[in-house]
């Protein structure tokens, strides 16, 4: 299960809009499994945590 779509040239991009616009649940359940994934990896405390690492060493 993915939480992100991606593509390696125009035309597979084009595909892959078209395919995802006529299938909403999959394309919804992709952004669910995305939206979940930010809010676990992408909080203030790691961000603060990574910046300090790169200060301090």
């Amino acid at each position: 299960m993915n939480e992100i779509e991606t593509y390696t040239s125009p035309s597979e991009l084009t595909e892959k809009i078209d395919y995802y616009l006529n299938h909403d649940e999959e394309r919804n359940a992709i952004a669910q499994r995305g939206y979940i994934q930010t809010l676990k990896s992408h909080t203030y405390e790691k961000r603060l945590v990574t910046l300090l690492k790169l200060i301090y060493g």
